[in-house]
């Protein structure tokens, strides 16, 4: 059976999400443009999104949360966190950036690893799930 190479989901406020291989991570974010059917084929146009500015917030984040965790020196943990983070939306990027920023405590939970900002007993705290 040949493997699944790419993956679109289409949205009905017109967000396109691409995934590659058998990930479920994001590769790509489109905007529909067009969505029509012309000689019997469904014919849509997609024009990419710039994700450059979320892929930064997301290393930057990654940053900040492995060196609170005390892992600062290490590549590996980076790109962990990097590789989860980069699927969350920007809105929430900023939120837990300036919640780290403000000096909410951040630790790691051992179990289901996990990253907990914030008091981690209350609906406030954040919990970034890295294995599940």
């Amino acid at each position: 059976m040949p493997e699944i190479k790419e993956d679109f989901s289409v949205y009905r406020d017109g967000t396109v999400y691409q995934s590659k291989g058998r990930s479920d991570h994001i590769a790509k974010e489109y905007t529909l443009v067009r969505d029509e059917t012309y000689q019997g084929h469904r014919v849509i146009e997609l024009q990419e999104k710039d994700l450059t500015t979320l892929q930064e917030k997301a290393k930057r984040l990654a940053n900040l949360i492995a060196d609170k965790i005390g892992e600062g020196k290490s590549k590996t943990v980076k790109d962990i966190l990097f590789d989860v983070l980069k699927d969350y939306f920007e809105k929430s990027l900023d939120q837990l950036l300036k919640k780290i920023e403000k000096g909410e405590p951040v630790r790691a939970k051992e179990g289901c690893f996990k990253i907990v900002i914030g008091d981690g007993r209350t609906k406030k705290s954040d919990h970034i799930m890295l294995r599940e």
